[in-house]
């Protein structure tokens, strides 16, 4: 995606219904919404067949013969709606005072992560999974007195990148475009800040080596990079649903 500035008719268009669907979004319950993000990844499932196919594909390359047919597709319809159910509450959040998001939320290793905070700067490598906008508002949530800093592709769309900017903001978190030098997030963290980066973007042979779910593969260089740079310790951190309208956030030293 790209930060340009140009802002067409459709961007205009895809705003209105984005703003309209929000105003729906703030007068439902968090539970209400996760149940229809569950029914709409339900219908997805059934509808999405191309991308139902892929997902098949990705998952028998990851379980191999450990999984039937039947079980694979169970698995495939439940990540549909898992999917959904996250994507729907994460437009619900940032309209719930804390208080109410904390009633939805645990936390596992906050307390190493919060002994490290105290040591320097540190690199979150962040996965793409779970709630997206508990991700973001995580570390703001523990009341703590933190530098955070977020490094984020741009949506295509101006305006609506515009109101997450504008939130996101407005919480206290520092924004770094994927046009911004690594020496901009290199300082943030030999400051003491708190930087999340995705970890795990597609990069080819460029990237650096790892291993998932038994296979060779590559991930971002950039957090180890920045870390090794800013003299910072690299922690995971990750967002997974455990239950209906319940997630778990998790820090995980890196060695």
């Amino acid at each position: 995606m790209t930060d340009s500035k140009k802002t067409t008719m459709r961007h205009r268009i895809e705003y209105l219904v984005y703003r309209g669907f929000e105003v729906i979004i703030k007068h439902l319950s968090l539970e209400t919404t996760y149940k229809a993000g569950e029914l709409i990844g339900r219908i997805a499932f059934r509808f999405a067949q191309e991308r139902r196919g892929k997902l098949m594909r990705n998952l028998r390359r990851a379980y191999g013969d450990e999984k039937t047919n039947a079980q694979l597709t169970k698995l495939s319809a439940e990540i549909f709606e898992r999917n959904g159910a996250n994507f729907l509450s994460s437009l619900r959040v940032p309209f719930l005072e804390d208080e109410d998001i904390l009633k939805h939320v645990e936390f596992s290793g906050l307390d190493n992560f919060l002994v490290a905070a105290k040591r320097g700067g540190i690199v979150l490598v962040v996965p793409h999974m779970g709630n997206w906008e508990l991700l973001a508002q995580a570390l703001f949530l523990t009341k703590e007195k933190i530098r955070v800093g977020t490094h984020y592709r741009p949506l295509n769309n101006t305006l609506i990148n515009g109101i997450i900017k504008r939130r996101r903001k407005k919480r206290g978190l520092v924004l770094f475009a994927k046009q911004d030098s690594t020496l901009r997030l290199t300082n943030f963290v030999r400051e003491g800040g708190v930087l999340g980066i995705l970890a795990d973007q597609r990069v080819g042979g460029r990237g650096a080596a790892g291993v998932f779910f038994g296979r060779p593969t590559t991930c971002s260089p950039l957090p180890h990079l920045v870390a090794k740079r800013g003299k910072a310790q690299l922690i995971s951190l990750h967002c997974e649903t455990i239950d209906s309208c319940r997630w778990k956030i998790s820090f995980d030293l890196i060695n």
